[in-house]
């Protein structure tokens, strides 16, 4: 499976939470400095991942993409007995 990659900048709140649960997780991923400050978000590439120009954004393959589902899908099906 390909790498997860996590755009931010190391300053942001909500990028450290990210970070610190990929960490306690053990995933595997990249990460991407993207500093709004200097319109990294602003750039094309940053925009067709997020709209809204926010850090951060995680990236990942379509496979994690599918398994995420299952594995809501299954927490769903156990909570509600």
């Amino acid at each position: 499976m390909a790498k997860m990659k996590l755009f931010g900048f190391l300053s942001s709140p909500p990028v450290r939470a990210v970070r610190l649960g990929l960490e306690a997780l053990s995933l595997e991923y990249d990460f991407v400095y993207t500093n709004p400050l200097n319109g990294d978000t602003r750039t094309e590439a940053f925009l067709a991942m997020n709209p809204l120009h926010a850090v951060p954004v995680l990236k990942v393959s379509s496979l994690f993409k599918i398994l995420l589902r299952i594995n809501v899908k299954k927490s769903l099906k156990t909570s509600s007995r």
